[in-house]
């Protein structure tokens, strides 16, 4: 089955969505963690884990000190942490967005923001001029 859902100007193919090239990425295992005198053990598929460790080190944390840190901070906000695995993948997810954000801003400052459709024929050499193959065209008598 080869479906493709158009979002905006991308169209992204549900046969894409696997990841083929790394289907260890879905398997899943179990972290133990010291949460507030308690230890639990929580279940991700090892895609997130590797995310977690990644945020972890950007910020000179354990993977236990950055998780126990996300549980604190989520208890202040919403004063439970109903399900744990859920609030450790949405913080990856939250992470690739911030991450995709931060990327997109600094490839607009170096390049500027993108021109509009009249920025583009304002510029344009050829605007309200005959282009080389309309000329190129003329040389062929019909």
């Amino acid at each position: 089955m080869n479906q493709t859902r158009k979002e905006g100007n991308a169209t992204v193919k549900l046969s894409d969505l696997i990841w083929r090239d790394h289907l260890s990425s879905y398997n899943s295992r179990a972290h133990s963690v010291r949460l507030n005198g308690m230890v639990t053990s929580i279940r991700l598929e090892d895609v997130y884990w590797t995310l977690l460790a990644e945020i972890s080190e950007a910020n000179a944390l354990t993977t236990s000190q950055l998780i126990s840190r996300l549980y604190e901070e989520m208890l202040e906000a919403r004063r439970a942490v109903p399900n744990l695995a859920s609030l450790l993948r949405v913080t990856c997810l939250r992470y690739l967005s911030l991450k995709l954000s931060q990327a997109a801003e600094a490839k607009e400052l170096r390049l500027g923001p993108a021109p509009f459709q009249s920025d583009i024929q304002k510029h344009n050499v050829w605007s309200g001029q005959r282009r080389p193959e309309q000329i190129a065209g003329d040389a062929n008598p019909d």
